[in-house]
């Protein structure tokens, strides 16, 4: 399918065969190559995860630094960070405070740090494209041609192939270069890289090789890619085609996008325990033992109470972005209270809905009954998170100040419904008692803390002037509580 990118769309033609290069002499190492690029994917996936774990208040800045250190040179990555985080917080929902806090600091350092997101020249159509999973550099294994003396020799040297009127040599990689240069050749993404190399003296040689062009028209598809972009004008003022295949490219990749893509996801789920009834249905119960179907009974309870945790972790998740600055927006917060109580104040064709004074109107979407369980409780999750932030967001617009009062009327009908389920009611209830404590819970949430932070609180409940000394604050044998342990 075409990916529409600025006004203009991807072309679907069959393909002339690829520039034909020197025959290996070891055709072994293609398949040795993929398996390296695998290996290096696994690599950062596993220091991801080794960094993750070790994530306190206490170590928060160095371990950021480390993430930002990793190798994220492709999308795909990116993604794997992404999803990893998010599995975290899920599980762990009374850290998401914290991983929220690393998303918002990765988001602001990682266009600064991370060369994902490059762009490529078309020089036959004037124009420029965007590509988020081009590596930086050729798996250890690969083989590519070269070398060649100067950029510019490789790209015409690269053009000449792609003609059919040169035929390159292959030469194994030398494992130091660096990619400079990526250009269209009729139907082939040719790469530049730069590298050292002892059999030139010393100096830099460069070297290149080919992928069909079909590859980033399925980075398209994936939104791993974009274009064609030309120069233009908007305003009045002149727009280079370069300048927004880049700006287009980091805005569609960004950190903050792919993430709220998988919340959204998540959290758009109308039924979170779908696959668990596939897998637990009667069907296949037939013939197992007394035992056996106990033991899958247990195994399915097991699993919804995981789903039902990662729901609910999403949705505090979703609450601490919001409480961040430049993150999320209102808007998205209305939306998701909406979807939860069942109402909505636009028309299908998505016209805010209004009466006569102007005031918002909510129309509901469904009736609220003992099934919407989940729902009401991750309201009542994602109320006790932001509401005392998005009360003081829409205090300053009359509209948005109604449409809390509509919000919290109708759920204040749920907490008196006798005809819900008692849990249900409860909840709404203790909701409005935390509110009319502004927000203050009865009892301090765990949280974790820093050194620092714990020896201030055991000076303060000891009746101390000041925070105790490290010497103090370790005695008894020193495992701190929260996520990290021992935040030494």
């Amino acid at each position: 399918q075409g990916q529409q990118q600025g006004g203009q769309q991807w072309e679907r033609q069959a393909a002339p065969p690829m520039p034909q290069l020197s025959k290996s002499k070891n055709p072994f190492l293609v398949g040795k190559a993929r398996q390296a690029k695998d290996s290096v994917d696994k690599e950062v996936e596993a220091r991801t995860l080794s960094i993750l774990n070790k994530l306190t208040p206490q170590t928060y800045d160095k371990l950021l630094r480390q993430l930002l250190e990793l190798p994220i040179d492709r999308a795909s990555l990116l993604k794997m960070m992404i999803q990893r985080i998010f599995d975290k917080v899920v599980e762990e929902a009374a850290f998401a405070e914290i991983y929220a806090r690393l998303c918002a600091d990765l988001d602001r350092e990682a266009p600064l740090v991370w060369n994902y997101v490059k762009i490529v020249r078309d020089e036959s159509a004037d124009a420029w494209y965007w590509v988020a999973d081009v590596a930086t550099s050729e798996a250890p294994e690969a083989e590519v041609a070269g070398p060649v003396a100067s950029l510019e020799e490789g790209l015409v040297q690269a053009s000449k192939v792609a003609a059919g009127e040169h035929e390159a040599k292959l030469v194994p990689w030398p494992h130091q270069g660096a990619l400079v240069s990526l250009t269209k050749q009729g139907e082939s993404l040719v790469k530049v890289y730069r590298a050292p190399s002892p059999f030139q003296g010393g100096q830099a040689s460069f070297f290149y090789s080919f992928e069909a062009w079909t590859a980033v028209e399925q980075m398209a598809v994936e939104d791993t890619a974009g274009g064609p972009y030309k120069d233009t004008e908007k305003n009045g003022v002149a727009v280079a085609g370069q300048d927004e295949a880049l700006r287009r490219g980091i805005k569609s990749t960004g950190l903050k996008r792919l993430l709220l893509n998988k919340c959204q996801e998540a959290f758009e789920t109308d039924n979170i325990y779908a696959e668990i009834e596939a897998k637990f249905g009667k069907a296949g119960q037939g013939g197992l033992s007394a035992q056996e179907r106990a033991q899958r009974a247990e195994d399915r309870r097991l699993e919804v109470l995981k789903a039902k945790k990662r729901m609910l972790g999403n949705i505090r998740f979703v609450g601490e972005l919001y409480k961040l600055p430049k993150m999320l927006t209102d808007k998205v917060m209305h939306h998701c209270v909406q979807k939860l109580l069942q109402v909505t104040n636009h028309s299908e064709d998505e016209v805010v809905l209004m009466d006569p004074k102007g005031g918002p109107v909510l129309n509901p979407t469904g009736a609220i009954t003992g099934e919407d369980e989940e729902n009401i409780e991750a309201l009542c999750n994602l109320l006790s998170t932001v509401g005392a932030k998005l009360e003081a967001d829409c205090a300053r617009d009359a509209f948005k100040t109604a449409l809390m009062r509509l919000y919290f009327e109708r759920l204040n009908s749920l907490a008196t419904d006798r005809a819900l389920p008692s849990r249900m009611r409860f909840m709404a209830q203790d909701f409005f008692e935390l509110r009319g404590n502004g927000y203050v819970p009865r009892r301090k949430e765990d949280k974790q803390m820093t050194q620092e932070q714990i020896r201030s609180i055991a000076a303060r409940d000891l009746g101390m002037g000041s925070a105790l000394p490290v010497q103090a604050a370790g005695k008894g044998g020193g495992k701190g509580g929260g996520k990290g342990g021992d935040y030494g």
